[in-house]
C-alpha cells in the first residue's frame, strides 16, 4: 500500500481551500464550551447539534469548527494564549 506524505505545497494548498470557504459565522473561542476530559470545544449549531473542534486541532492552527449533522462551519477567532486558558 502506498503511503501519502504531504509536502509543504500540499499544506498550503489545503490552507488556501479553507480560506475560500463560506463560514456561517465567526465565533470567539470564549463563546465555546470546553470539556477538559475530552478536550473538545463545542458551540450550538442552528440545526440543533453542536459545532465541534478539539484542542489539539487548535494547537495545530486549525480554526474551523464543523457541525457533524449539517454542512455549516464556523471560523474560530482566538489568540494563541487563549488555548492555555481553557
Amino acid at each position: 500500500m502506498t503511503q501519502f506524505f504531504p509536502t509543504y505545497k500540499d499544506y498550503f494548498d489545503k490552507l488556501q481551500d479553507f480560506q475560500n470557504l463560506d463560514f456561517y459565522d465567526e465565533v470567539d473561542i470564549k463563546d465555546f464550551s470546553y470539556d477538559p476530559k475530552t478536550q473538545r470545544l463545542t458551540y450550538p449549531c442552528p440545526c440543533g447539534d453542536l459545532f465541534e473542534i478539539y484542542k489539539e486541532d487548535l494547537l495545530n492552527h486549525e480554526d474551523v469548527a464543523r457541525c457533524p449533522s449539517c454542512s455549516l462551519i464556523v471560523k474560530i477567532v482566538y489568540e494563541e494564549e487563549d488555548l492555555f486558558n481553557l
